[in-house]
């Protein structure tokens, strides 16, 4: 509805504008009337109705007073003079000031309404764009995190980014960092807990990180959170640091080590994950992605000693890789013996082969790299599961069962103290999917035994299924994949063979070999027989 205020000396004008219109069928609400201008004005400040109809000339403060001084406090309300035919000049220069239009006195109804439905008809226009550019305000300040994140991405990944227009771009963002000097704290979660059931989780659990990070790093300077979705990193936290005099890096040692640490308890306390941290030296925000690979540098150090801690690159004998090969693995007899065991479902050869695989991997410490190990471990445990046959899974739990597999396999966190009580687990789960397709068939093979067995007995599905140890819904899709017809097809088929054999090899009656084979109504055992053989028992004996 619009809101309606009408303002005129005449107490009989105001009557008939308010009751020969059928105002509220034209979405129209009245809200009011005044008979001079200085009561109109004070409502119309208070109120701001959407269409004020005034008389040019009224007592106290006439028509172009008070559309002035409306107009002066920037209220938007839409004027409509009416006037006799003596102020139809001033009428006209109302509206070259700014009123919407005029109606001339005696008013008639017809033209009043085109020029209101016009009035609002243009006010419903406003309103909607009005809205739209809401919409439009709001998706910008949800985008604006999108867009500040892209650009901290670029800047932390990729290192052929031209960096001469970088400065515009970080003030529009609303960056409040020191691009002069800028640390980079790369953080990963090492163990997920009850966290990492779901990428949803996963998903929070790195905001909530950023989140963290930002709040307890106010106190080392200015703090910007970058949850990550990256394989090695879940969230980045830049720093542009405050000063600290040397007396109170004397009395308080390194408040950020200090922070970091506080950082990683509460992860622990209030999200119930065990992180790590790589710290950066300070640079401008040019070499961003050389901080990042520094950090990260840091970060694998946890490969080597495990969770909770805090690794500053300032204190580590930080050398580039420069294309210095990963990790590659004990070698491909160590491979082929492991994916046997994985087939094979024998937990102890597992075992043995990941043994010596963390022997392998201890031998290579001293000449490699943390990253280079950790990155070269991950991409071995890629390669040992494309190598095995996880794709026979036919059931929808099955299949995602191996998706998941495989997003474990892309995301374990490995870290050389817990080689096999991460991986253990892991690869029985594989082993358990690897054997499912064979497995399968081998239980339903046992079920046409069981069945060729009692054949002579009214057997269940639901019976059948338990003798193999298979939900009874999924035995019934895996038994039609199997054997290309449905369980009770199947029963049926095997029953009439046996009512063949009878008949052709003993002189039992057609009603006693029906009941033998389980039909205990005689007229339904013939009209089974005749639909499969095409004839009746009776003529299928006769033929000899």
């Amino acid at each position: 509805m619009f809101s309606l205020y009408i303002a005129d000396d005449e107490r009989w004008v105001r009557q008939g504008l308010r009751s020969t219109i059928d105002w509220r069928s034209e979405g129209i609400e009245p809200i009011g009337e005044a008979e001079d201008g200085l009561e109109a004005f004070d409502f119309i400040t208070a109120y701001t109705p959407d269409i004020l109809v005034t008389d040019i000339k009224m007592p106290g403060m006439d028509g172009l007073e008070l559309m002035a001084n409306l107009k002066q406090r920037n209220i938007k309300t839409k004027v409509i003079f009416i006037s006799g035919y003596t102020d139809f000049s001033y009428a006209k220069h109302a509206v070259k000031l700014g009123a919407y239009d005029y109606v001339v006195k005696p008013i008639e109804e017809d033209v009043l309404l085109d020029v209101v439905r016009r009035c609002t008809a243009d006010l419903a226009q406003e309103r909607e764009q009005n809205k739209r550019l809401e919409r439009m305000a709001e998706s910008m300040r949800e985008c604006l995190p999108l867009a500040r994140q892209r650009l901290l991405e670029m800047l932390l990944f990729n290192e052929s980014h031209a960096p001469i227009d970088l400065l515009p771009k970080w003030e529009t963002l609303g960056i409040k960092l020191d691009p002069s000097g800028i640390q980079v704290l790369a953080v990963a979660v090492q163990c997920w807990g009850e966290k990492g059931t779901s990428e949803k989780s996963r998903s929070l659990v790195r905001i909530g990180l950023a989140n963290i990070g930002e709040e307890i790093g106010g106190s080392w300077g200015s703090v910007l959170g970058c949850p990550l979705d990256h394989h090695e990193i879940d969230v980045i936290l830049l720093l542009s640091r405050q000063a600290c005099s040397a007396a109170e890096s004397q009395a308080c040692g390194d408040p950020l080590l200090s922070g970091l640490l506080q950082f990683v308890e509460a992860a622990k306390r209030y999200l119930g994950v065990d992180i790590n941290v790589g710290t950066s030296r300070p640079r401008d925000v040019s070499n961003l992605s050389v901080s990042c690979h520094e950090a990260l540098h840091a970060l694998s150090c946890g490969f080597l000693e495990g969770s909770g801690r805090v690794y500053e690159a300032a204190k580590l004998p930080f050398i580039d890789e420069g294309g210095a090969p990963d990790y590659t693995g004990p070698g491909d007899v160590w491979m082929n013996r492991f994916i046997n065991a994985i087939k094979l479902g024998d937990e102890e050869k597992m075992k043995e082969q990941l043994e010596e695989l963390e022997h392998h991997l201890q031998s290579a410490v001293s000449s490699m790299k943390p990253l280079q190990l950790s990155r070269g471990l991950t991409a071995l445990v890629k390669q040992v599961t494309d190598k095995l046959d996880l794709t026979g899974a036919e059931d929808a739990a099955a299949r995602e069962t191996v998706a998941r597999l495989k997003k474990e396999a892309a995301a374990l966190r490995l870290q050389l103290p817990r080689i096999k009580e991460l991986l253990l687990p892991f690869f029985i789960q594989a082993s358990a999917q690897v054997g499912h397709k064979d497995s399968l068939k081998r239980n339903i093979q046992l079920a046409i035994e069981y069945i060729c067995r009692h054949d002579l007995q009214d057997i269940s599905m639901n019976e059948v299924a338990g003798h193999v140890h298979l939900n009874p819904s999924y035995f019934s899709k895996a038994f039609h994949d199997e054997t290309g017809e449905t369980f009770s097809k199947f029963i049926m088929r095997q029953k009439i063979a046996r009512a063949k054999k009878l008949l052709k090899l003993t002189t039992m009656k057609v009603y006693e070999i029906a009941a033998q084979i389980g039909y205990t109504d005689l007229r339904h055992f013939v009209r089974i027989f005749k639909e499969s053989e095409g004839i009746t028992p009776s003529q299928y004996r006769d033929k000899g």
